[in-house]
Protein backbone atom coordinates (compact mmCIF):
# COMPACT_ATOMS: atom_id res chain seq x y z
CA UNK A 1 0.00 0.00 0.00
CA UNK A 2 1.38 3.87 -0.85
CA UNK A 3 1.22 5.45 2.37
CA UNK A 4 0.66 9.26 2.50
CA UNK A 5 4.67 10.02 3.19
CA UNK A 6 5.64 7.65 0.25
CA UNK A 7 2.98 9.73 -2.26
CA UNK A 8 3.94 12.84 -0.92
CA UNK A 9 7.39 12.40 -1.88
CA UNK A 10 6.75 11.38 -5.25
CA UNK A 11 4.92 13.68 -6.07
CA UNK A 12 6.70 16.57 -4.30
CA UNK A 13 3.84 17.34 -2.07
CA UNK A 14 4.92 19.31 0.53
CA UNK A 15 7.57 20.87 -1.87
CA UNK A 16 5.02 22.20 -4.49
CA UNK A 17 2.34 22.53 -2.20
CA UNK A 18 -0.08 25.66 -2.88
CA UNK A 19 -2.89 25.46 -0.18
CA UNK A 20 -3.96 23.28 2.83
CA UNK A 21 -7.01 22.22 4.56
CA UNK A 22 -7.89 20.41 7.42
CA UNK A 23 -7.96 17.25 5.56
CA UNK A 24 -6.43 18.28 1.97
CA UNK A 25 -3.47 19.06 0.40
CA UNK A 26 -3.09 21.13 -2.95
CA UNK A 27 -0.13 21.41 -4.81
CA UNK A 28 1.89 21.67 -8.29
CA UNK A 29 1.89 18.70 -10.00
CA UNK A 30 5.90 18.27 -11.09
CA UNK A 31 5.11 18.01 -14.29
CA UNK A 32 3.23 20.13 -15.94
CA UNK A 33 0.72 19.10 -18.42
CA UNK A 34 -0.99 22.18 -18.83
CA UNK A 35 -0.27 25.22 -16.70
CA UNK A 36 -1.33 24.94 -13.60
CA UNK A 37 -2.11 21.45 -13.62
CA UNK A 38 -2.02 19.75 -9.80
CA UNK A 39 -2.90 17.19 -7.05
CA UNK A 40 -5.32 17.42 -4.55
CA UNK A 41 -4.97 14.55 -1.83
CA UNK A 42 -6.17 13.38 0.69
CA UNK A 43 -3.84 13.91 4.09
CA UNK A 44 -4.37 10.58 5.83
CA UNK A 45 -3.43 6.72 4.60
CA UNK A 46 -6.84 6.11 2.20
CA UNK A 47 -6.71 3.62 -0.40
CA UNK A 48 -10.64 3.72 -1.93
CA UNK A 49 -12.97 6.66 -2.33
CA UNK A 50 -15.56 4.84 -0.31
CA UNK A 51 -13.08 4.91 2.72
CA UNK A 52 -12.93 8.74 2.27
CA UNK A 53 -14.94 10.16 5.75
CA UNK A 54 -17.93 12.65 5.16
CA UNK A 55 -16.20 15.33 6.81
CA UNK A 56 -13.70 14.57 4.40
CA UNK A 57 -15.72 14.96 1.49
CA UNK A 58 -17.43 18.22 3.03
CA UNK A 59 -13.53 19.83 3.24
CA UNK A 60 -12.61 18.38 -0.75
CA UNK A 61 -15.79 21.06 -1.31
CA UNK A 62 -14.39 23.44 0.43
CA UNK A 63 -10.60 23.23 -0.97
CA UNK A 64 -11.74 23.05 -4.80
CA UNK A 65 -13.63 26.62 -4.22
CA UNK A 66 -10.09 27.45 -3.61
CA UNK A 67 -8.48 26.11 -6.42
CA UNK A 68 -10.76 26.97 -8.95
CA UNK A 69 -11.57 30.47 -8.05
CA UNK A 70 -7.70 30.87 -7.62
CA UNK A 71 -7.17 29.27 -11.19
CA UNK A 72 -10.07 31.20 -12.45
CA UNK A 73 -8.05 34.08 -11.67
CA UNK A 74 -4.45 33.23 -12.93
CA UNK A 75 -5.42 31.24 -16.38
CA UNK A 76 -9.11 32.09 -16.69
CA UNK A 77 -9.39 28.43 -17.61
CA UNK A 78 -12.81 27.62 -20.05
CA UNK A 79 -13.03 24.05 -18.07
CA UNK A 80 -11.66 21.89 -15.47
CA UNK A 81 -10.95 18.29 -15.30
CA UNK A 82 -10.26 16.19 -12.84
CA UNK A 83 -9.06 12.68 -12.75
CA UNK A 84 -9.14 10.33 -10.19
CA UNK A 85 -7.52 7.24 -11.73
CA UNK A 86 -5.40 5.54 -8.64
CA UNK A 87 -3.93 2.50 -11.18
CA UNK A 88 -0.62 3.12 -9.57
CA UNK A 89 -0.57 5.06 -6.49
CA UNK A 90 -3.72 3.78 -4.55
CA UNK A 91 -3.93 6.51 -2.57
CA UNK A 92 -6.96 8.95 -2.92
CA UNK A 93 -6.03 11.68 -4.98
CA UNK A 94 -7.25 13.90 -8.02
CA UNK A 95 -5.41 15.00 -10.79
CA UNK A 96 -6.15 18.60 -11.57
CA UNK A 97 -5.54 20.28 -15.37
CA UNK A 98 -7.34 23.67 -16.16
CA UNK A 99 -7.85 24.11 -19.71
Amino acid sequence: MVTPKNFQKKFGINKYKIYHSRHWIWSLRPHQATCGSGIVSLKRECPTLAKVKLEEFNDLKNIVVVIESTLKDIFNYDVINYLMLMMVDKHVHFHIFPR
